[in-house]
C-alpha cells in the first residue's frame, strides 16, 4: 500500500509533512469513491505521521476493541485499484487521502453518489466497449439514413419543381385553348345571330312573295274567268268597231261625199261621228294621228251665217275646238266639217273622203 511505503521511506532527509505535500502535487484529486475516504481520514492529519502511518494499528484501542476511525473505513467499501492508470503509474494510492490543513469538503448526497458508483461500475464492466460501438454504428447507420433521405428529398423537390413547371405549362396551353375556344364560341354564335337574322329576313321576304304569289294567283284565276266570259260575248261593240266610253267607233274602209256617207252610217243604224266632250276628242285624234287621210264628221251648216249643227240639229260646243282654214267660203251644197291628223277643217260637202260612224254601246249587255 502506498501508506506503507511513506512509512518507509522517512530516512531520506525530508519532513513527513513535505513528502505528504510532495505526494498530494504529483497526485490528481480523488474521486468520488475516495472523497469520504479523504474526509474521514483529514481529522488525524493533525498529528505528525510516525510510525502509526507505517502499519496503520498503532495506538491504544478503545474499550470496545476499536480504533477511532477503523468502523468508518470498514464501512466503506475499498475500491477497485486501477493499475494502469496515470496515477498508479507515477506511484500514488488514488484510494489514500491528502493530508493538509484544508477543510474537508462536504460531502456529496447519497443519490449522486449512487449515481456516481453506477457510473464506475459500468465503466469497469466488460460491456460498454460493445455498447459504445454498437451506438457509434447506430449513429452513423442514421446519419447515412438522414443523408440518404436528404438526397431523396432534393430528388423529390427537383421532380416537383419540374412538375409544378409541367403543370403550370400545361395549364397555359389550357387558358390557351380555352380562351381560343371561347372565341371561337363568340365568332360561332355571331355567326349563328346572323344567321338566324338572314333566316328572318328572308323569311319575311319569303311570306311577302308568297302573299303576292297568292294575289297573282288569285289575279290569274280572275283574269282566266273574264276570258272566259269574253270567248263567250263579243262585247258591247259588234265585231271592226272600236271601243271608247259609251260609244262604239267605226273607221270606213271607203270614200265618199258626206250625203253618202251618212246613209252608210244610217244603213248600219248609226249616225256620222259628233263630239261631246274633250275625252271623245282627244279619242278620236289619237286614232286618227296615224294617218293622212280625211274622215268626214256629222257636223255641217247650210250657210256661210248659219249656225254649225250636228247630225241630230244640236249646237256645236264653241270651246271644244276650232277650225283650221279658211270657213266663210260658200258652196251651193254647203260647207261639211271633216278631221285630219287631229285637226278639224271646213270643206264643200260634194267632195269625198272617209267618214267615222258612231252609235251607242251595249253596256248592259256587256255586264
Amino acid at each position: 500500500m502506498m501508506h506503507r511505503r511513506f512509512s518507509e521511506t522517512p530516512g531520506r532527509g525530508l519532513p513527513p509533512s513535505r513528502t505528504i505535500a510532495s505526494l498530494a502535487l504529483r497526485c490528481p484529486p480523488p474521486t468520488s469513491g475516495g472523497t469520504r475516504i479523504a474526509s474521514e481520514a483529514s481529522a488525524p492529519s493533525a498529528t505528525p505521521p510516525g510510525p502509526a502511518l507505517r502499519t496503520g494499528t498503532s495506538g491504544p484501542r478503545p474499550a470496545g476493541g476499536k480504533r477511532p476511525g477503523e468502523e468508518t473505513r470498514a464501512a466503506v467499501p475499498k475500491r477497485r485499484e486501477h493499475k494502469n492508470t496515470p496515477a498508479a503509474r507515477r506511484g500514488c494510492d488514488v484510494t489514500k487521502p491528502r493530508p493538509g490543513p484544508q477543510a474537508p469538503p462536504p460531502a456529496p448526497p447519497p443519490a449522486l453518489r449512487t449515481r456516481r458508483n453506477r457510473g464506475l461500475r459500468f465503466l469497469s464492466s466488460p460491456w460498454w466497449c460493445p455498447a459504445a460501438v454498437a451506438l457509434g454504428v447506430l449513429c452513423l447507420g442514421s446519419l447515412v439514413t438522414i443523408i440518404m433521405l436528404g438526397m431523396q428529398l432534393l430528388q423529390v423537390s427537383d421532380l416537383l419543381k419540374q412538375q409544378q413547371a409541367n403543370l403550370t405549362l400545361q395549364e397555359n396551353i389550357l387558358e390557351g385553348q380555352v380562351l381560343a375556344q371561347q372565341q371561337a364560341e363568340a365568332a360561332s354564335q355571331e355567326s349563328q345571330r346572323e344567321l338566324k337574322e338572314m333566316i328572318e329576313t328572308l323569311a319575311k321576304r319569303l311570306d311577302e312573295k308568297s302573299k303576292k304569289q297568292m294575289e297573282l294567283n288569285h289575279q290569274y284565276l280572275n283574269l282566266q274567268e273574264a276570258l272566259k266570259r269574253m270567248d263567250n260575248f263579243s262585247g258591247p261593240c259588234p265585231e271592226d268597231w272600236l271601243w271608247h266610253g259609251k260609244n262604239c267607233y267605226l273607221f270606213s274602209s271607203g270614200s265618199f261625199n258626206w250625203e253618202s256617207s251618212q246613209e252608210k252610217c244610217l244603213s248600219l243604224d248609226a249616225q256620222l261621228l259628233k263630239i261631246n266632250s274633250t275625252e271623245d276628242l282627244g279619242f278620236i285624234q289619237q286614232a286618227t294621228s296615224h294617218s293622212s287621210f280625211p274622215f268626214w264628221m256629222g257636223l255641217s251648216r247650210r250657210k256661210p251665217d248659219y249656225s254649225w249643227l250636228w247630225e241630230d240639229g244640236s249646237p256645236l260646243m264653241p270651246h271644244l275646238f276650232r277650225f283650221q282654214g279658211a270657213v266663210s267660203q260658200r258652196y251651193p251644197s254647203g260647207t261639211c266639217a271633216y278631221i285630219q291628223k287631229g285637226n278639224v277643217f271646213a270643206e264643200n260637202c260634194i267632195l269625198v273622203a272617209y267618214s267615222i260612224c258612231q252609235k251607242k254601246a251595249d253596256l248592259l249587255r256587256s255586264e
